[in-house]
């Protein structure tokens, strides 16, 4: 084994940072007599100190690590014991407070020696680990014996894994096939330890916010206050993501508490503000949401060198997940800026029918109120990044199923919850915006604003948007459209005959109702492969394991499918059933898994979608090996790799080939239709030869769906 050892220079502590590390702070009673007795300590310190290092490049569980051990030698330590045993227990504090800085400037000056080594290795760091905080303790054992750590470094080790001499650092680094990636620092805003003196001041509050709240159902309260809380199931206490940590006052646990919180996390106050109820006023802490990784791709604004020309086009996709909008140059046709948000109604439910149900139950205005001041939000930032468009904004398209833009109008949402489901309209019209959006921002005066219009209830206007984007009107191959959400909304035919469908396939595939499933955020695990049975993963932004975005739970899945550690009825080998099977840790500690409830939920999703792909091909007597185009469409379509899908049946195997990442056609039909007349036309065209196959009036529908669960 390759063992490197460095022999470190003496090294000189922070004085600063050891006096905030014991609670002192300029200004207060004591901190110069403190200060004082720390510079006395320092010259005996650094003739005491010895530095020195030794590391690997190892396996742990699969995946390739840099091991590491840092040590300030044994002569500190006894120093230590000694001021101790003579009483003067001060200056005993002090020192060890003192060789603890020692040990984390070590740390920075071992730093260029790691990226000479990754560079000699072709690799980069993605995580760092430390031994005790972020991972088991029990690791300290593996570095020891690897590194040899008794002969290179005079280190001793207990049965229960603590390394002797004391001051000793143990840190394990993920490495990366990018060698650009280096996340080598210790990162405090991923740090479990919040309450840690020295936590840098930019992160040193929780992030978030404290909130009062008044006696009555919790979640109605922080939305009412304009926070942001997802409540992806509805409010239904299901999805865990509505979570917040009792202050002040009492909140009762409740079963779903129970059932999504340790014992541990219950006891520190957290709760689901969904199914929390307050007797009495309470103050609660709202953890900020998460940035998601906003996606317009499909249509890129260009890198704009010169001024182009005016006057200018909105288009707007109002997704259920996001808002994405480009800025054009109805002239020339040239996207000149993008923005995207999250779509502020996931509050109420990431699908649609949890908004209809909310709509129907009151929300109505709110919601309504959301889905403008996401537009207005996206106006504004189109308008700061491209100033010349300013008074020469002409019109607007807004492309969202048919519930969104129930919900954008203010319209009633009685008619879309049940059969005969019964729109109150399919869009089609143009308004002011100023009618709808008010005078602010500035573009909204005097253009105008088309609501697209959609095929049906459930195969709205952004469906009509991709299918004319993607020419499925005009082309004469056959063609599969299929635009993967909450709903999974599909397509099929050439010029001359289309067939449609929609399918509710729930939010499993992108996150919800899974135990670790999140959106598209930094630490998502976005890619995952199997070494044997030891998980390979990758996140988004190369950022330390939080949970699992959509691509990680299909590869997950097929990974655990092509393995053999699932059979094709969904079940975990038995090692795994209880636990579920382990692909990651937080750096809380936490082990990320795929659980057994996680995989029924993935399969009744895919098995919905795979039953509408072969309902649609059954009506239209079309194999699927007939298919010679396959657009995936959508955020989620654009980054999905295609085998992987096919391994879990999600479409079928002869596709994998064939399926291309088509992007936000939905955004791409709304650019079309500002600087097309035509495309307005063919979309209301659509919705009068289109013909729609009501998937739950198929005697074999329900036959598929079960079939298709199984993988």
């Amino acid at each position: 084994m390759d063992i490197r050892i460095i022999n470190g220079k003496p090294v000189a502590p922070d004085i600063e940072a050891v006096l905030r590390a014991l609670g002192c702070h300029r200004g207060t009673p004591g901190w110069e007599k403190t200060a004082a007795a720390c510079r006395e300590l320092v010259p005996p310190l650094r003739r005491l100190v010895r530095p020195k290092a030794a590391f690997t490049l190892a396996e742990q569980d699969g995946r390739p690590c840099i091991f590491v051990l840092l040590t300030l030698g044994a002569a500190v330590c006894r120093r230590q014991t000694q001021l101790s045993e003579s009483g003067d227990t001060a200056a005993a504090l002090l020192l060890g407070a003192l060789a603890d800085q020692c040990l984390f400037a070590f740390e920075k000056e071992l730093q260029p020696v790691l990226r000479a080594f990754c560079q000699e290795q072709q690799c980069g760091i993605a995580a760092r680990h430390e031994a005790g905080v972020d991972v088991p303790l029990a690791v300290q054992r593996t570095a020891w014996e690897l590194l040899d750590a008794k002969r290179t470094l005079g280190l001793s080790i207990t049965p229960e894994a603590m390394l002797i001499p004391e001051k000793t650092l143990c840190l394990i680094f993920a490495v990366s096939s990018d060698p650009s990636q280096w996340h080598a620092d210790h990162d405090c805003r991923q740090c479990p330890k919040t309450g840690c003196p020295q936590r840098h001041s930019d992160v040193a509050a929780e992030d978030g916010q404290r909130v009062i709240c008044p006696p009555g159902p919790l979640l109605d309260s922080l939305m009412a206050q304009g926070l942001a809380v997802n409540a992806l199931c509805g409010g239904k206490g299901l999805c865990g993501r509505c979570r917040v940590r009792l202050c002040q006052g009492q909140l009762a646990v409740t079963d779903a508490d129970g059932q999504l919180f340790t014992a541990a996390e219950l006891a520190s106050g957290w709760r689901l503000a969904c199914t929390a109820w307050a007797e009495a006023p309470v103050t609660v802490f709202v953890p900020s949401v998460a940035k998601e990784v906003m996606q317009t791709a499909g249509a890129e604004a260009v890198a704009v060198t010169a001024a182009v020309r005016g006057p200018y086009g909105v288009a707007i996709d109002m997704g259920s997940t996001t808002l994405a909008a480009a800025l054009v140059s109805l002239e020339t046709g040239i996207i000149v800026a993008t923005a995207a948000c999250s779509n502020g109604q996931r509050r109420f439910g990431a699908d649609v029918v949890s908004r209809i149900q909310a709509a129907n139950e009151g929300h109505g205005a709110a919601l309504q109120r959301l889905s403008r001041d996401g537009v207005q939000a996206l106006l504004r930032e189109l308008l700061e990044k491209y100033p010349a468009a300013c008074g020469a904004v002409e019109k607007i398209t807004l492309a969202g199923n048919t519930t969104m833009e129930h919900l954008f109008m203010g319209w009633s949402c009685a008619g879309l919850g049940s059969w005969p489901f019964r729109p109150v309209s399919l869009g089609g019209e143009t308004y002011a915006a100023a009618d709808l959006l008010g005078a602010q921002p500035a573009c909204t005066a005097t253009c105008t604003l088309s609501l697209l219009p959609g095929l049906s209830t459930y195969v709205g206007a952004d469906i009509a948007a991709g299918l004319v984007a993607q020419d499925l009107d005009r082309t004469n191959a056959l063609t599969f459209f299929l635009d993967l959400g909450t709903n999974g909304e599909m397509a099929l035919g050439r010029a001359g005959r289309l067939l449609t469908a929609s399918t509710a396939a729930g939010p499993a595939l992108e996150g919800g109702h899974l135990r670790w499933g999140m959106s598209s955020v930094a630490g998502a695990i976005s890619h995952v492969q199997l070494a044997g049975k030891q998980p390979v993963v990758e996140t988004i932004d190369g950022a330390p394991a939080q949970g699992l975005c959509g691509t990680g739970i299909i590869e997950a899945m097929a990974a655990l499918v092509e393995a053999g550690l699932v059979d094709r009825h969904g079940t975990l080998q038995e090692a795994y059933f209880a636990t579920g099977f382990p692909l990651a840790v937080t750096p809380a500690g936490e082990t990320i898994a795929l659980t057994q409830a996680d995989i029924r939920e993935i399969q009744m999703a895919k098995g919905a979608i795979r039953a509408g792909i072969e309902t649609l091909l059954a009506s239209s007597g079309t194999p699927a090996e007939a298919v010679e185009t396959v657009y995936l469409a959508g955020g989620f379509g654009c980054y999905l790799n295609a085998a992987k899908a096919a391994a879990i049946g999600l479409i079928p195997q002869v596709w994998a080939e064939k399926a291309c990442a088509a992007g936000n056609t939905a955004l791409a039909g709304a650019i079309r239709s500002l600087v097309e007349d035509e495309a307005l036309v063919r979309m209301k065209s659509l919705a009068h030869e289109a013909e729609e196959i009501i998937l739950g009036n198929d005697e074999k529908f329900q036959e598929r769906y079960i079939r298709y669960m199984e993988f």
